[in-house]
Parts: C-alpha cells; structure tokens; sequence
C-alpha cells in the first residue's frame, strides 16, 4: 500500500529557487544567463507528483483518471485565464493592431495549451522579439498539461500489465521503477539527439522533454531507498544539489548554454533537483532546512505559479516602458521582478487558493463548469481579436492614420520568393528587377542585410539587377548556422555560382558581419561534410579566411564588388514602438545608441576579410550609416517623412531606404 502524500516543504523551496532563477533570468540580471534551468526543475518536481498522486492512487485502487484530471484543470485554468483575459483587456487599450492580433493568436494557443507549437513555429525561445510574445512562457504549461494527460494513462496501462504477472508488491514496484527507468533513458537520450538535430524542436518538445519529468517519477518510485540514508547522506545530497545549481548558473555564463539547450546539459539541473528530492525526504535539522522553512520560502513556493504566469508578461512591459523612455533599464527590471512577485500573491490569495480550498475538496464534474466556461471564454475572445486582425475600429478617429503607418512598418523587405534560407540548394529561385534590360548585370549577394536593400534597387536600378538572398545565413563560404533546417553553406554556393552563371559585371555583398565577430556564435564551419565548432579566434580566422578567398574569386574575375559596411543594431523595434507611442499619443523616438560604434565587430571584420584578399584594394567599400548615424548616435525617425528609420531593429524601412541610399549608386556605376 502506498501512503497519502504528505506535505513537503522543502517541494516548496525547490519551487522558490526554480521560479527565482527563471524571473531573474528572464531580467536578465546580471549572474543568471543560465536561469532558465528553473524550467527543468519545474518538470522534475511535476513528475515527482504526478507519480505520487497516479501511481500512489493505482497502488492504493483509489486512482480516477477523470478525477486527476479534472483536478489538474482546477490548478491550472482559473489563475490562467484571468492573466490571459486581463492582457486581453489592456491590450485593447495599449497595443496597436498589429501586436493585439498577435496577442490574440497566442492567447488561444495558450488556452488551448497548444503554444509550444506556435512559439516552435516562429523565432524559438532564446531569441529576439521579445516585445511581441507575450505569452511565450505558456509553453511549457502546454508541455505540463500534455504531460498531465498522457503520463496517467501510461502509468494505468502499465499498472494493468503488471497485474497480468503474479508477485508481491515489491516485486511489482520493482518492476514498474525498470520500466520507468529506461523509459527515463530513451527520453533522455531523444532530447539528446533532437537537440543535434533542431534544438528548437528540441525545446519545446513534450517527447524530448519527458526524461527531466520521468526522472521526477522515478525519484517517488525509488523512495524506500533514501528513506534509509542517514541525515549526514541527505544533508550532502541537498547541499550537492545547490552546488550543481551554482555551477550550472556559472558554466552558462554568456548565454553560452542557451544555442544547445536542452541536450545532454538538461541532465545537471535535473540531476540537481533529483537529489534535492530525495535529501527531503523525512530529514531535519541543518542550516538548508531552516533556511527552506522560512516565511519567505515558503511563501514564494506557493506564490510559484502565479508569479511564473505574470513575470513574463511583465518583463514584457518593462521593455515596452525602457523603449518608450518612461523607466531606465535597471528600474524596469526591479519594478518588474517586485511586481511579478506582487501579482503573484494576490493571484494565489484570491484564485488559487479560493478554488483549492473551497472547490477541489469537492470535486465534481459540475464543479469545472466555471473554470471550462472562462477557458473557452478566453480562447473564444483571443480568436475574435486575431479574426478582427486586432480591432483596429476601437482607435475610432486615429485609425486612418495608424493603419498607414502599420502598413508601412509591416512591409515585406523584398518579395517572398528572394528568401532561401530554409531551402535546398536544388531549389533555388531568385528575384530579378529589369530582367529584360539591357546593361551589365548586378548581384545582391547576401542576407537579410542585403534583402532590405532591395526597395533602393528596385526604385533606382534600370539595369537588370538579381537578388540572391539567404537571410539568417552569413555570405561567406563554408559557414552554416547550429539551427536546424539551415544549409547555409550549400545554399550560399549554390547561389553564388548560379548568380554569376550569367554575365555579370558587379557584385554586391551585404550581411550581418558583426555575427562573425561575436562569441558566443550561433555559426559553425563546414569542412569535410560536418560542422566544426571552433572557438572564438578559431571561428573568426576561418571565417575572414574564407571571406578572404570570396572576394578573391569575384575580384580575380574582373568583377566590381562593392562591401556594404556593418548596419547598427537598436536595442528595440524601431517600427513597432513607432506605431505604439503614436497609438500612445507620444512622440516618436528620436534617435538609438549604436552598440557597435565602441566594439567596431563588423568594421574589425571587413577590415581583416579585404586585408587578407590579395585583390583587397580593388573591393569598393560603401557605408550607410553616414546618411543617420553620427557620434554614436543613430536616427530612429526620418521627421521629413514622418516614418522610422527600421522596419525593425535593424532592417531598414522600405520607405526609408528608396530615400536615403544614394551611396548605393556606386554599384550602379563601373
């Protein structure tokens, strides 16, 4: 027989130190690159219960499935519907169309616990965009809820195998721990695997996730053995498992963890809390045990999921407060850490404990109603805003206005069909302007730095003009990207010979040549087939060599080639903070600090690339920075026209660039 739980604190103060890490993580205080570890503990202590409260219900014969869940749904729903509502609510008042269909797309992923393939779908976890994923920290309530709805049903189905071969209950229990033992290995080992092979799918993968929440199970499975270790065993298991913790934070230092997340590095966080759960088990005594069991632990340890739910959309807001200018950086983020914890109480004081304590003692189908009626309210309200394309008829007078300038932020940078990232090299297509003109030939050869250059052609050129464009993949040879999907090596070859098959008489290169610079690097060389990953001056000397050798090649040729220097990086969106401080009644952001004017990345890179070409000197360099930027210091906002200077944080308008890239005529002219 196996007992009813009992109450654990030290599952509260392991809750604590996982919701710490990740809200500073996602501050991005100083100190915690690797937070987002929380996360992993969070899905050892899920599997702890859920196997404590299936299989401890399956051993005793009082486990109801439709209870378990319904159980579950009264935890989860209540405190996240009114966090999705309320965004909801105040988005109608503060975002313009554009980010409050966006919002309404995620709040019916999210509701429908389904975002993890949404936010999969778009930009992955650890990336740029912060400002219009409000929801992104849903994602792994979609994985727990998945979870919580297959892992009972395998648990039962288990349980009834078992019964098919006579023993005690020992024997039975053994039995069950192997099962789930190399349960816990294979989905160990697949998280590996994925993570080489998409470490985004990786990410948010239920499947490659289930060995952090089976090593949880197995902990409850296994807990006759620690019940016999002595309090000196437990105390150094606890105190190991805070070690792990500390290194982790120290060893992902740089968000160097964050481009092979999860992959074999999961198993220390998970190992952490592993033995943190099991040194809890009936110790007492000790400075960790009096430090667990204080008011303020223990408090942050149910405030938990409330505080996980609202610190996202928090941070969220203090980017939007720091872009608008109202808060410095480092008072946003302490407002936004004291606040999520804030929200965090009052949700736990006035849902989740209201439901726990008045509702779920009493348990009944009946009793869901409420909660299931406000879930599908929510999703229903979030697809009425995402069909509406974010109810642009509430701005009532200053609609005309800010659809216009909506429409030109969301302008394509070029035409689909100029993208080839993501594409095999057999099926590159290019994009051609005046393919039928006479003259000389130009090719604009490069990523998305070279793709938002293409509205300044497309106005300006009369000759015939080829765009081949791979964004996200550097125009280097032999360099690819970590991510899953890209092949930029080949596809960059296959462009290059392709574009110049035809008579060709310049050649314009344009990319993000601060990301060769840059450590940690999400790129790797290609030699021999495989990816190598070199470290930082081994990375960057392949890559200018290999730049080197392109220029080379073009120049050796009799081809002009033309360098279009770095473009500056704003720390925000430019074209979406315009379109919210004019639905704000605010005025337009004037101008961004250049982060590279100091560091030079790119400007060290081109200079190092050209000097290494035998043919350097003949490379025509052109920069654009000159017609917005001056003593580092870039224009946001072109006032003449009334429009911002990027389209987002670093591409430039299409309407700005056809007025303000007259250097550009140097690749016009030979």
């Amino acid at each position: 027989m196996t007992p009813k739980p009992t109450f654990r604190h030290d599952i509260h103060a392991l809750r604590a130190l996982a919701v710490t890490l990740v809200v500073l993580y996602h501050f991005d205080v100083r100190g915690f690159a690797a937070g987002f570890i929380g996360v992993d503990v969070f899905f050892v202590i899920s599997g702890y219960l859920m196997t404590q409260i299936a299989w401890g219900g399956l051993a005793r014969g009082d486990f109801s499935y439709p209870r378990f869940l319904l159980a579950r749904a009264l935890r989860i729903w209540p405190a996240l519907v009114v966090m999705v509502l309320s965004l909801l609510a105040l988005g109608a008042v503060l975002l313009p169309p554009a980010d409050y269909a966006a919002l309404g797309r995620q709040a019916v992923h999210a509701l429908l616990f389904v975002s993890h393939h949404l936010f999969n779908e778009g930009l992955g976890y650890f990336n740029s965009g912060v400002e219009e994923r409000w929801l992104l920290h849903t994602w792994s309530l979609s994985v727990e809820w998945q979870f919580y709805m297959l892992y009972p049903l395998g648990l039962m189905g288990l349980a009834a195998i078992l019964r098919g071969f006579p023993a005690d209950a020992g024997q039975q229990a053994r039995r069950a721990t192997g099962v789930l033992v190399a349960l816990t290995v294979l989905g160990f080992g697949y998280g590996v695997w994925l993570t080489r092979q998409d470490p985004s799918q990786a990410f948010f993968s239920l499947a490659a996730r289930s060995g952090e929440m089976l090593a949880g199970g197995l902990v409850f499975l296994l807990r006759e053995w620690p019940a016999r270790l002595s309090p000196a065993w437990r105390h150094g298991l606890r105190a190991a498992a805070l070690l792990i913790l500390v290194g982790c934070l120290l060893a992902g230092r740089g968000h160097r963890w964050e481009p092979q997340w999860p992959g074999a590095l999961a198993l220390w966080p998970v190992l952490a809390a592993v033995l943190y759960l099991i040194a809890g088990q009936g110790v007492a005594g000790g400075w960790t045990w009096a430090v667990e069991r204080t008011a303020v632990v223990q408090a942050l340890g149910r405030w938990s999921y409330s505080i996980y739910l609202w610190h996202w959309p928090l941070m969220v807001a203090c980017h939007y407060a720091v872009a608008s200018a109202q808060w410095s950086g480092p008072a946003a983020r302490l407002a936004g850490i004291a606040a999520s914890v804030a929200l965090g109480a009052l949700s736990f004081r006035w849902i989740e404990r209201p439901v726990a304590t008045r509702v779920q003692p009493a348990i009944g189908h009946w009793r869901l109603t409420v909660p299931a009626v406000a879930l599908g309210a929510g999703a229903l309200a979030g697809l009425a805003v995402l069909a509406s394309q974010g109810w642009p008829a509430r701005l009532g007078g200053r609609e005309p206005a800010l659809m216009a300038l909506q429409a030109q932020v969301g302008q394509a940078l070029a035409p689909d069909d100029c993208e080839r990232a993501l594409l095999g090299p057999s099926e590159l297509v290019f994009c051609e302007l005046n393919a039928q003109a006479p003259g000389p030939r130009i090719v604009v050869l490069g990523d998305s730095r070279a793709q938002h250059l293409y509205a300044w052609f497309a106005r300006h050129a009369r000759q015939p003009v080829r765009f081949a464009l791979s964004p996200g993949c550097p125009p280097i040879p032999a360099t690819n990207r970590k991510d899953h999907g890209f092949r930029c090596h080949e596809v960059f070859e296959r462009l290059r010979q392709r574009a110049l098959a035809d008579p060709v008489d310049t050649v314009v290169l344009s990319g993000n040549w601060a990301a060769l610079d840059q450590q940690p690097s999400n790129l790797c060389q290609v030699a021999d087939g495989r990816c190598r990953e070199l470290d930082a001056d081994g990375h960057r000397a392949a890559a200018v060599h290999e730049g080197a050798r392109l220029l080379d090649a073009l120049a050796g040729r009799g081809l002009q080639v033309v360098l279009v220097r770095p473009t500056p990086q704003a720390s925000t969106s430019i074209g979406p903070l315009a379109l919210r401080r004019a639905l704000w009644g605010q005025a337009p952001l004037q101008t961004f600090p250049d982060p590279d004017w100091a560091a030079r990345h790119g400007d060290r890179f081109l200079d190092d690339m050209v000097a290494a070409a035998a043919h350097g000197a003949a490379v025509r360099q052109i920069d654009l920075r000159p017609a917005y930027c001056r003593d580092g210091r870039c224009e946001a906002h072109d006032a003449r026209r009334g429009l911002p200077v990027y389209r987002d944080d670093n591409h430039f308008l299409p309407a700005w660039i056809v007025h303000h890239g007259d250097v550009l005529t140097a690749a016009l002219a030979r």
